[in-house]
Parts: C-alpha cells; sequence; structure tokens
C-alpha cells in the first residue's frame, strides 16, 4: 500500500510542476518561486517518504521529510494567500 502511495505521490509531483497556479503569473521573487515550486516540492517530498519507508528506511529520516513536506505546502498555502 505505501508503494501504491509513492507511486500517486511522485505522479502528483510531476502534475504540480507542470500546473501552475495563475496566482504566479503576476507573482515576483520569492513569491513567483514558492507559488510555481511550492506544491510540487511538497508532493515529492511525500513520495520520498514514502519511498524510505517501503525500503524500511530509517524512521527519522521519513519523518523529517514528512515535516519538510508540510513546511512546504505551508508556505506555498501562506505565498497563494497573501498574494
Amino acid at each position: 500500500m505505501l508503494a501504491a502511495g509513492a507511486g500517486l505521490a511522485a505522479s502528483m509531483s510531476v502534475v504540480w510542476f507542470r500546473v501552475v497556479p495563475d496566482a504566479a503569473d503576476g507573482a515576483t521573487g520569492w513569491a513567483w518561486l514558492v507559488l510555481r515550486l511550492g506544491h510540487g516540492v511538497c508532493w515529492a517530498l511525500l513520495a520520498a517518504s514514502m519511498i524510505i519507508g517501503v525500503a524500511d528506511g530509517p524512521r527519522r529520516l521519513r519523518s523529517g521529510l514528512a515535516w519538510a513536506a508540510l513546511a512546504a505546502y505551508a508556505v506555498f498555502v501562506l505565498a497563494l494567500v497573501t498574494r
């Protein structure tokens, strides 16, 4: 089940690196970067966390990647809302 989740998260990452919110069109600097890449990075970090879970990797690394995904998403949403 975790492997399927990793595959789905990796696929979502690819999708979100291609699909960009309309808010990124007028953004500049850090806001543009976060709006352009933030959601894709979040999904990529989740996929990496799950892949490490499938490989029975270190729990601390899996947890760190999952928390980093949450942080990436929070920054993305913040940039989206304050844009």
